[in-house]
């Protein structure tokens, strides 16, 4: 923790060298004041403390040139999206707020969202130091940005080395064939293969039988918007082998509630041997104060098997949430544009995510004393991923929201033999459509 402190001091004091231009010089201007939600601090909740922290620095840094104005967060998570849809019919929309790109997107059907376009366009430096797929889910058809991505993540798989070994697995299956036998296996030493809850997690591992196929990342990121899932064999040939998961008995019985908690338990008790999730389980779960003594030290974290030996595949959530501004003044409209390129300088970047554990949406170039601050087991995947054949987003992110509503409606019935996949297929497509 002392370096993690000492590491964000310095991040800080780095991104002084944001301030250019009139203000560097001397010259006097009005102070620009803007309004932030989900940006108070909040001891409990790690990544809005972790904005409230950077508002400060950049409060600091801009004294008396920009202001940001930290208000009270009035909706839930639950209501997030009726909430801003409100504020934007009220035209009360805050000038700067975080939300996920589904709602980003619909929020801008409203007309009173700001396009951060021609402000990426305007300065080529700050554009290229995003992932270049650090917008896909921010962007427009037509080229507007509707938001600066907070942060991109790589999911992988979770799996747990004692429970291998005690199957007589020596390392993580490279192939969905050899994924198959490992979970034969697990299943005859008593232990359950691969923990899913019927939402979240399931369809992580959906997206990795799809993304792992020639075409699936073609489909994942885009074709999956236009329906006709019954007719494409590559997705038929990931719901038949997620199924078959069930079916032969190679997943915990709760299985479908769709709640996540069912799935994460079984991993963190040492029960199942294996789960797929993002980074910020290891901080949240993994590490944390009511985790196993010894869990820690037997998780391992690979990227997605592939359907041959050198098709292995990774989930990028990518732009899946952003900062997002309601300003419509010209003057506001640049300052936020200062605040979200201070939000994404390199130094902010990596304090944040030594803060959270979720993963940056630049491209950093580490020093070895900053990568040993790094927990190591996710960004080993992170740079694992990397070298991987394909890259694909979730299917949830893919997606909206009565997509989601329908899997979980007939997921369960599919799985036990109510409807057959064209059936199933065709109520998920005709939910997107």
């Amino acid at each position: 923790m002392p370096r993690t402190f000492l590491l964000g001091m310095a991040g800080i004091a780095a991104c002084a060298l944001l301030a250019t231009g009139a203000w560097a010089s001397g010259q006097q201007q009005k102070e620009v004041v803007l309004t932030c939600q989900k940006c108070e601090s909040s001891p409990t909740n790690v990544f809005f403390e972790s904005r409230y922290e950077v508002v400060q620095a950049f409060n600091k840094q801009y004294a008396g040139r920009y202001r940001i104005d930290v208000q009270h967060y009035g909706g839930k998570d639950e209501n997030d999206l009726s909430y801003m849809e409100r504020l934007a019919l009220a035209n009360a929309m805050p000038d700067i707020f975080v939300a996920q790109s589904t709602q980003l997107q619909t929020l801008a059907k409203t007309g009173k969202m700001m396009d951060f376009a021609p402000f990426l366009a305007k300065d080529a430096e700050w554009a290229n130091s995003f992932y270049p797929d650090a917008f896909t889910s921010l962007k427009s058809a037509s080229g507007q940005v509707w938001g600066i991505p907070e942060e991109r993540d790589v999911v992988g798989i979770y799996y747990n080395k004692a429970l291998f070994a005690k199957a007589g697995i020596s390392a993580f299956p490279a192939t969905w064939d050899e994924f198959l036998a490992d979970c034969q296996k697990l299943k005859a030493a008593h232990v359950i293969p691969v923990a899913m809850d019927g939402d979240w997690v399931t369809q992580l591992m959906w997206a990795n039988l799809i993304g792992t196929q020639p075409g699936g990342e073609q489909f994942l990121t885009s074709g999956i918007a236009k329906g006709g899932f019954s007719d494409n064999p590559i997705v038929v040939k990931a719901t038949e082998f997620l199924k078959n998961l069930h079916t032969s008995g190679y997943v915990n019985q709760d299985a479908f509630t769709g709640d996540y908690p069912n799935a994460a338990n079984p991993f963190l008790q040492e029960q199942a041997a294996m789960i797929a999730n993002g980074p910020w389980m290891v901080q949240a779960d993994i590490t944390g104060k009511s985790a196993l003594p010894d869990l820690r030290s037997q998780v391992g974290y690979e990227i997605s098997p592939g359907w041959t030996t050198d098709g292995r595949g990774a989930i990028v959530l990518a732009g899946n949430a952003g900062w997002g501004s309601g300003s419509r003044d010209p003057a506001k409209q640049e300052a936020v544009a200062a605040f979200t390129k201070f939000t994404t300088s390199p130094a902010i970047q990596l304090q944040r995510t030594l803060k959270t554990g979720a993963y940056w949406a630049v491209k950093l170039t580490l020093t070895p004393d900053q990568v040993a601050l790094l927990e190591p087991l996710t960004y080993s995947l992170v740079s694992s991923a990397d070298k991987a054949k394909y890259h694909y987003p979730h299917a949830k992110f893919a997606t909206t929201q009565p997509f989601t509503d329908a899997w979980k409606n007939y997921w369960p019935g599919y799985v036990q033999g109510t409807m057959s996949t064209k059936e199933f297929l065709d109520k998920l497509s005709a939910a997107e459509q």
